[in-house]
């Protein structure tokens, strides 16, 4: 085809070649089992160099412990039906995505609904233990806590969980995916997803500083424990 379209042997050639054979090439997340929404989100992340999520429902993927994120899968029916295998497959897709987002070195940001951290969405001895270890948060992203009380610009109270994705490649278009029970709304025209980053953005301004957030997640925690709903 290019030969065909008198394509010269020049930068422009070279990444078109380039671009074909990486996408005939299997991903990191073809190697081992993967529910096809977790793929889904690998393919994103591979090649995404910074990512920014707003999660209201439960604690984002990436930041998940493996006891929290083998609670979710055991529990919700909803999502993952009556397979006795998806704790395990989910949990160990989750740690591979999580280790390489860390070599990847992708910039992570996200806004956490403080429903998620007051209203139980596992076990509470796995809520308390995942609180303090978002609050301990070694530096993989930046968290930040949206209260309930907040006063977002235009009262913009957003809809649902979704995440955006920005590449090295200027040709390449932003991405924003937007979370559902059962799949997964993925947005490319740039008017729709500039409507998610203007979200974000509102979002932001009215979210807790990371400093503050980790203080509010441990003290949460310590809250729980001592009502005795973290035990």
């Amino acid at each position: 085809m290019l030969d065909g379209l008198e394509v010269p042997e020049n930068g422009e050639r070279h990444q078109i070649l380039t671009i074909a054979q990486e996408a005939a090439g299997r991903g990191w997340w073809e190697s081992i089992p993967m529910d096809a929404r977790q793929a889904l989100y690998a393919a994103l992340e591979a090649g995404a160099v910074a990512i920014r999520e707003y999660q209201d429902t439960v604690i984002p993927g990436l930041l998940q412990t493996p006891q929290y994120t083998k609670a979710v899968a055991a529990n919700d029916d909803l999502s993952f039906g009556a397979d006795t295998s998806a704790p395990d497959v989910a949990t160990r897709a989750r740690a591979e995505r999580q280790r390489m987002l860390r070599l990847n070195g992708a910039t992570y940001e996200v806004i956490v609904d403080e429903v998620v951290i007051r209203r139980l969405s596992v076990p509470p001895n796995v809520h308390v233990a995942e609180l303090r270890h978002l609050a301990a948060n070694s530096g993989t992203a930046s968290v930040r806590i949206l209260p309930v009380d907040a006063r977002i610009d235009a009262y913009t109270v957003p809809r649902s969980p979704f995440s955006l994705y920005s590449f090295g490649d200027p040709k390449d278009p932003r991405v924003a995916a937007v979370d559902t029970v059962t799949s997964d709304l993925i947005l490319v025209d740039e008017g729709e997803v500039e409507r998610y980053e203007h979200l974000y953005c509102r979002l932001r301004k009215a979210a807790l500083s990371p400093e503050d957030s980790a203080y509010l997640l441990a003290k949460a925690a310590d809250e729980m424990e001592v009502s005795g709903h973290g035990v």
